[in-house]
C-alpha cells in the first residue's frame, strides 16, 4: 500500500503543470515581450459576453481578423441592434479607423481614436506593455496543451489597448496562455465591470507571421 501511494505522489509530481517543470513570470515573460515584439502578422478572434459594450452605439459581440505589423488591422464584427444581430467589416491603419454602415455596406471614416482597432492590441502599448512589466503579480500557474498559463492584474492603461479601445478605466485580472515553445500568446481570458454590468472577454491569438495583408478602403 505505502509503495502504491508513493507511485501515485510521484506520477502526480510528474503531470502535466507540475510545479517543478514551470517557469517563473520573471524568466517568461520577457521572452513573452520579445517574442511578441517580434510578430509581423496575426490572425486573431476577440469574444464579449455579458453585458454590452457599445461600438459606435452597437453592441460589440466578435471580431475575427488580421493584424500587420506594424499598424495595420481588419476585421469582421458581430454587434447586435437589439435582438438582431449584423456583420460589420471594420479597417484600421494607424491613427485612422473605417467601418461600413450596417444597411448599406458603405465606408465610413470615424474620428482618430474611436472605434475598434485592433492593431493596437499588438503594438507597443498592448502585449509588449502587459508582458514587459504591465503585469502585477504575475505568477505561472499551470500548464496545459504546450503552453504556460500565467495570471496576473494588467493595469487600467493596458485594458484601453487590450480591449481596442473598447474599454477604459480599470485594471482587471488576467489569465493568459502563453506557448511554450515559441513564447508568443495563444489566448487571454478576463473580466471587464462597468455600470451596464459585467463583460466576460476572450482573445484567441494565431497563427502567426503568415502572407496577411490589410488595405484601406477606397
Amino acid at each position: 500500500m505505502r509503495r502504491l501511494l508513493i507511485a501515485l505522489l510521484l506520477v502526480a509530481a510528474c503531470g502535466d503543470g507540475a510545479t517543478g517543470d514551470l517557469p517563473s513570470a520573471t524568466d517568461l515573460l520577457p521572452r513573452a515581450a520579445e517574442a511578441m515584439a517580434s510578430v509581423e502578422s496575426a490572425e486573431f478572434q476577440m469574444t464579449a459576453s455579458g453585458a454590452p459594450v457599445l461600438v459606435t452605439g452597437l453592441g460589440f459581440v466578435s471580431a475575427t481578423g488580421a493584424y500587420v505589423a506594424p499598424d495595420r488591422a481588419s476585421a469582421a464584427l458581430q454587434m447586435k441592434v437589439g435582438d438582431l444581430t449584423v456583420e460589420l467589416a471594420t479597417v484600421s491603419v494607424a491613427e485612422r479607423t473605417w467601418i461600413t454602415e450596417p444597411l448599406t455596406g458603405a465606408w465610413n471614416e470615424l474620428t482618430p481614436g474611436t472605434g475598434f482597432n485592433p492593431a493596437i492590441v499588438f503594438g507597443s502599448d498592448g502585449w509588449v506593455a502587459v508582458l514587459s512589466g504591465g503585469l502585477a503579480d504575475a505568477q505561472v500557474t499551470g500548464s496545459r496543451d504546450g503552453a504556460y498559463m500565467v495570471e496576473g492584474t494588467a493595469s487600467a492603461e493596458r485594458v484601453d489597448f487590450l480591449t481596442a479601445g473598447l474599454v477604459e478605466g480599470q485594471a482587471v485580472r488576467i489569465t493568459l496562455l502563453v506557448d511554450a515553445e515559441t513564447s508568443r500568446l495563444r489566448q487571454a481570458d478576463f473580466t471587464t465591470d462597468d455600470d451596464a454590468g459585467e463583460t466576460s472577454w476572450r482573445i484567441v491569438l494565431g497563427p502567426y507571421d503568415g502572407p496577411l495583408t490589410v488595405t484601406p478602403p477606397g
